[in-house]
């Protein structure tokens, strides 16, 4: 989703989650719309996982979400070049990837817990890494692992709530618009 000048949106869990329970599992990434970009029409894009790249792997799943790696391309496109993998691996595989492509690139841990040159990523951690040849990273648990990187977006940044422009005047234009309906309504 592109929320450009404002959408509405929701991610709560369905109704039959919401009457019968379960577990869900989500990550929401946010990625930043160039200076003077963000008051474009607003576009939502429902990727279904078989639009979603498998890469070669011997112990677990990789999917390319946005950006390329070797001849595939990723369904994600939008400003800043972004970079995405998705990799449910099991205990003692590795993460072998070139990482030539993003100019910024983090691993976060969703689940298990992983090494990347000896040092242990726990869950919930953020491990930022830098441009190189190889990214290679050792999986000691089952684990639920995101790399996600882009083009780094040189403006300044405001932030109130869900809301992020640029300049304060951006900022208080949004929140007069949500108030206003503009954005539109669940």
């Amino acid at each position: 989703m592109r929320a450009g000048r404002g959408v509405i949106h929701d991610e709560s869990p369905d109704e039959v989650m919401l009457r019968e329970g379960g577990q869900v599992h989500g990550v929401q990434l946010w990625i930043n719309m160039p200076k003077g970009a963000k008051h474009t029409e607003p576009v939502y894009r429902h990727v279904t996982a078989d639009e979603i790249p498998l890469l070669p792997h011997e112990t677990g799943t990789v999917r390319l979400v946005a950006g390329r790696v070797g001849n595939a391309t990723g369904p994600v496109r939008t400003s800043g070049d972004p970079f995405v993998v998705h990799a449910s691996l099991a205990a003692g595989g590795t993460l072998r990837m070139d990482s030539l492509i993003p100019c910024e690139l983090a691993l976060y841990v969703m689940t298990g817990s992983v090494a990347i040159a000896g040092e242990a990523v726990e869950p919930g951690a953020l491990a930022c890494l830098t441009s190189g040849d190889t990214i290679h990273i050792a999986v000691t648990e089952n684990s639920e692992l995101l790399l996600v990187g882009g083009d780094p977006l040189d403006a300044p940044i405001v932030r109130h709530g869900p809301f992020v422009m640029n300049t304060i005047s951006e900022l208080e234009r949004a929140v007069r618009d949500y108030h206003a309906g503009r954005m539109g309504q669940i």
